[in-house]
């Protein structure tokens, strides 16, 4: 397994399981990843792609039981979290509510304020809950994740 593959996964199932730190190298990181990715797919191997995009969802904290609209402001706060969970997030919720699926591939930012205009907007006539304070937040969150990663780059670059 490479690198580009093991990121291909984590977008495909939304569970990314290639270790990050980098104080070793990357082909044991992979290896391990690789086994970890086995096991998965023992647990998770017969389910719907809908399952796997759950069970990520879950890993990683969200309290989201299908991918219905009751989950719409908790996909909302996934979309200000890692960049394989924040673009499934906001490719459930444009297929949900049949919203442009580019919507999908914008920055977890601008993608998150957009979602978040229509939810809110819709909120009375798609009969939703208002979304609590982690939920309004999001958005701030993915803009503020943007902006140190931009940094981050433009200093590298220096």
């Amino acid at each position: 397994m490479g690198l580009e593959a093991a990121r291909s996964l984590a977008y495909l199932t939304n569970h990314d399981l290639l270790e990050t730190a980098e104080a070793r190298s990357l082909s044991v990181r992979l290896v391990e990843a690789k086994g970890r990715y086995q096991k998965l797919l023992a647990q998770n191997g017969k389910l719907a792609r809908e399952g796997w995009l759950i069970s990520g969802f879950s890993k990683r904290g969200y309290k989201i039981k299908a991918l219905d609209k009751a989950a719409s402001w908790e996909l909302l706060r996934a979309a200000a979290d890692e960049p394989h969970i924040s673009y499934n997030a906001r490719a459930v919720l444009t297929k949900l509510f049949d919203q442009p699926r580019e919507i999908a591939h914008y920055g977890m930012g601008d993608g998150c304020r957009l979602l978040y205009r229509f939810l809110s907007d819709k909120r009375s006539e798609l009969s939703l809950a208002r979304p609590n304070e982690a939920q309004r937040g999001a958005c701030w969150k993915a803009r503020s994740k943007e902006k140190e990663a931009a940094a981050l780059e433009a200093a590298a670059l220096d």
